[in-house]
């Protein structure tokens, strides 16, 4: 602990600066800087660590939050802080990694500030400001990649993610350049070293909004869908003039039994000869029904298939009830290659925009994206689980042993019967102690989020890459790949009020849409859930927000007796000219009661 009183830290600060006038407030800005340039790079003696609690201590004056001191003060503390040596910085990460979050949150804020205002470039600016202020960037950047793998390396994260985005960023960039810039440099996140020069801001994808990242990730779609046709173009082409007369086709086209969806797509999966067919845009094509996929189908596709796919029907997942999850079931008596197949259908869903229901935890997209997991993870399949290896570790007398009368075992539930797996070698005659209770927890949470589902999961991350680049996956977050495949619950009905489009008669003014949207802001949360469940098959909603569900209301006639009728797979919702308030609640009610499940209009 750096057993540093913050509260009395920023009070005196605060009297200084409000007692400064100009004269003195130079005076200040060029002790910082002197100051700064003092400060040490490395420990002469052990003593010396205590020199190092300035690092902490500094930041809080509030000449780091004005823009005006940035080159005098902010950045070269930065460059001191980066020059540091492996011994001092590691100090430093460990202060950061006790200190109150309050404080830990302003180093996040100060240097996210710092990196707004260096990006804005005025035309006309000179060379020698342009190449200063990149390089201010670049080190602000490494500080706030130090402070983001001290957050990743806590137990829980010290602040969420999001605390490191910086909006400005989209503003002041083009996201296509920068991506296919950083693709140019090699396509790898790089945390360390410090440079100059033009550095990718995808080099530091913590910084991107979960908006940005998911344009990303388009855009690394649309370039492997683009680079799949222009070779079957070229395929084609090329056999004008030999005697190969068999064209490819620029899509992956998926012909799909209703009464067999399983069997007929995956069946197809497996015929794929090459990876980049599963680079194509795909189309689905329901057997004996007419019409163009136009994104309807495939969203019912995916809708259908996945409901399928993760029943108790295939024996494939384990569920967890008190949580509506699902993990790997490791006595599944379906072959791995399925597994393979399923991470390909997700992979093919992120990869067409299409948000299914998978109800994973986080840990398979920590998993998916090598981040490790441990016994926070646990919770999110099965909290008593978890409270049991709780107490376990919370228990500090002697009787452990005879308490809990727990051996080195594994002890699982497949198709009603239990089971157990031995977590070291004789593991069964091994008692857990208080001694060794430490032990016991890591191997069993190892056991059963690892090494259970090691060769199904290594089937599913293979089929799942084999679709979506690791290179733009790499940018994301645990938590930012989760949205993406099966959206979030940040509703915001305001904000899918005005993107909706209507048609026909109704406008934004209709008294019919008027009594729709106040029926619906006045619905309970749980009533919202059912709503958007209805209306779009799915009451998760994309990363980027409801303004991407891109809802269309169109009028029907033929009276008020008929109810609402949700086209769950274009979010298109027929609705009836009601008269009154309560006639369209009535109704609504009553079509929302009557949905069940994954019914598709």
């Amino acid at each position: 602990n750096p057993d540093i009183d913050y509260i009395t830290l920023r009070r005196v600060f605060n009297n200084l600066e409000n007692s400064m006038n100009s004269k003195v407030d130079r005076l200040m800005s060029k002790c910082l800087s002197l100051l700064i340039g003092f400060l040490p790079c490395e420990l002469q003696c052990k003593g010396a660590i205590e020199v190092l609690r300035v690092f902490l201590i500094l930041p809080n004056f509030q000449m780091f939050d004005n823009p005006k001191y940035m080159f005098d003060v902010t950045v070269p503390f930065a460059s001191k802080l980066l020059s540091l040596s492996p011994e001092c910085l590691t100090q430093i990460k460990i202060w950061w990694l006790n200190i109150s979050v309050t404080a830990f949150a302003r180093f996040i804020s100060i240097y996210k500030l710092t990196i707004s205002e260096l990006m804005y470039i005025s035309s006309g600016t000179s060379a020698d400001v342009v190449r200063s202020r990149r390089e201010g960037v670049s080190r602000s950047l490494q500080v706030l990649a130090l402070l983001y793998k001290v957050n990743c390396s806590a137990k829980s994260e010290i602040v969420p993610c999001q605390k490191f985005y910086i909006p400005e960023i989209m503003k002041r960039i083009p996201l296509h350049r920068d991506y296919i810039l950083w693709l140019q440099q090699g396509g790898n996140v790089s945390l360390e070293g410090v440079s100059t020069g033009l550095v990718p801001f995808c080099n530091f994808p913590f910084v991107f909004s979960a908006d940005a990242k998911s344009q990303l990730v388009k855009l690394d779609a649309k370039i492997q869908m683009q680079f799949a046709i222009d070779e079957v173009q070229q395929h084609n082409f090329m056999s004008l003039f030999t005697q190969n007369q068999v064209l490819a086709v620029p899509f992956l086209v998926m012909l799909i039994d209703r009464n067999n969806i399983v069997s007929s797509a995956l069946s197809q999966l497996i015929k794929l000869k090459s990876d980049k067919d599963f680079k194509k845009p795909l189309k689905i094509v329901f057997l004996g029904e007419d019409g163009v996929d136009e994104g309807g189908a495939t969203k019912e596709f995916f809708l259908l298939i996945m409901k399928e796919l993760t029943s108790t029907k295939y024996g494939m997942f384990r569920s967890y009830p008190e949580t509506h999850t699902i993990w790997f079931n490791e006595r599944s008596f379906e072959d791995e290659s399925m597994y393979f197949l399923i991470g390909a259908l997700c992979g093919l869903a992120i990869y067409n925009f299409t948000i299914i229901d998978l109800p994973f935890p986080l840990a398979l997209y920590k998993k998916l994206l090598s981040c490790p997991v441990g016994l926070d993870d646990v919770a999110d399949l099965s909290p008593t689980v978890f409270n049991s290896l709780t107490s376990i570790l919370e228990y500090e007398n002697d009787d452990l042993e005879d308490v809990f009368m727990m051996s080195f075992e594994y002890r699982g539930e497949s198709y009603g019967s239990m089971f157990t797996v031995e977590l070291k070698p004789d593991g069964s005659s091994i008692p857990v102690t208080i001694d060794t209770k430490e032990s016991y927890v890591s191997l069993y949470v190892d056991y059963m989020l690892n090494g259970s589902c090691e060769r199904l999961f290594a089937e599913f991350s293979s089929g799942f890459h084999k679709v979506c680049s690791l290179k733009v996956m790499s940018l994301l977050h645990p938590k930012e790949l989760m949205a993406l495949v099966v959206g979030n619950e940040n509703y915001d009905f305001s904000e899918l009020e005005s993107t909706t489009e209507y048609k026909g008669e109704f406008r934004d003014e209709h008294k019919t849409i008027r009594y729709f949207w106040d029926v619906v802001n006045e619905f309970a949360d749980d009533e919202k859930k059912i709503f958007l469940k209805w209306l779009t098959g799915t009451d998760r909603i994309p990363i980027c927000g409801m303004k991407d569900l891109r809802l269309v209301i169109q009028p029907v006639y033929g009276g008020e007796l008929f109810l609402p009728v949700a086209h769950t797979c274009f979010n298109l919702l027929d609705l009836p000219v009601y008269s009154s308030k309560d006639q369209l609640r009535n109704k609504l009610t009553r079509a929302m009661q009557e949905h069940e499940g994954f019914h598709l209009a």
